[in-house]
């Protein structure tokens, strides 16, 4: 078996399985909502949160000027000798602010 079928068996296997839990969770929420009263009820999705549920965040993008200023910060603080660390959340106050 080559890498690129085997790659293509395991993603396979992953949607198979995760189709399984969707319906396993169908399921359950069918029988939980059956035996509750209407105010109670939930939707699947909240009864059995799975991993595919949530999507990735969109990634933002840093205009020219907000790379240059964070480009500048950290080679004025390598020239004084001090390692600097950006971090998202500094780019994110950048763009914010």
């Amino acid at each position: 078996m080559t890498p690129n079928e085997w790659a293509s068996w395991m993603e396979g296997y992953s949607l198979r399985l995760d189709d399984q839990w969707r319906q396993t969770r169908i399921l359950y929420a069918l029988h939980y909502n059956l035996n509750v009263d209407s105010h109670n009820r939930q939707k699947p999705e909240e009864l059995i949160p799975l991993a595919s549920d949530t999507k990735p965040e969109p990634i933002k993008i840093v205009s020219l000027d907000e790379r240059l200023n964070v480009a500048t910060k950290h080679r004025e603080a390598i020239a004084k000798g001090k390692h600097v660390k950006v971090t998202l959340q500094e780019i994110n106050k950048l763009n914010n602010g």
